[in-house]
């Protein structure tokens, strides 16, 4: 058996039983016992005449790709930044705008609701989350809030009507209201706008 071969079988031996530590531990590490391996190798070749191009190619190439690794990840996490200040901003025009903005799931409870929703129907958030929103008009609106939403449901469209709120626990209701409904994009719930006369 010559040099070159001995070499080669010396180096696809240590792989194999490399491959064979490395399926019998865990994730981390193995991950740690594969990066070891693959520095080991890539010393053994570094320090070999015949394959230090080859070695220092392969580190060129590692070096490269680690740079465009932190490159992603530094733009991953402004992107990050970015969206987080985009949601913060929408939630804050969400939950200050002048008219109520309910989400109601396919039960017709209240799953989200701003500011000024808690405010036209006289209860805090925290209160209203979960009650179901035909409670809070007069029976002889509920007709006209099942025909509402069942327009927006079917014809995937914008559909408005007045209703008639009840009168709230401390009288601070609204008597009637624009109501428009449509149907949520990204869910099979509804959303509800509520606009009082003179808004």
């Amino acid at each position: 058996m010559g040099e070159s071969d001995k070499e080669s079988w010396t180096e696809s031996s240590l792989r194999l039983r490399a491959v064979q530590t490395l399926l019998g531990a865990s994730t981390e590490v193995a991950v740690q016992r594969g990066a070891a391996s693959a520095l080991g190798v890539l010393h053994r070749l570094a320090i070999t005449p015949t394959t230090a191009p080859d070695a220092l190619t392969i580190l060129h190439e590692l070096q490269v790709h680690q740079v465009e690794i932190d490159l992603q990840e530094e733009e991953l996490r402004s992107t990050r930044a970015d969206m987080e200040r985009v949601l913060r901003r929408q939630m804050q025009l969400y939950d200050h705008a002048p008219m109520a903005y309910l989400t109601l799931n396919t039960a017709l409870e209240i799953s989200e609701l701003n500011l000024r929703a808690a405010r036209m129907l006289g209860e805090t958030r925290a209160q209203l989350i979960g009650a179901h929103v035909r409670t809070f008009f007069e029976p002889g609106s509920h007709p006209a809030f099942q025909a509402l939403v069942g327009a927006a449901r079917t014809d995937c469209a914008t559909a408005s009507c007045r209703l008639q709120l009840g009168q709230g626990p401390h009288g601070t209701r609204p008597t009637w209201v624009l109501a428009t409904a449509s149907a949520d994009p990204d869910a099979p719930n509804v959303l509800l706008t509520l606009v009082p006369p003179g808004d």
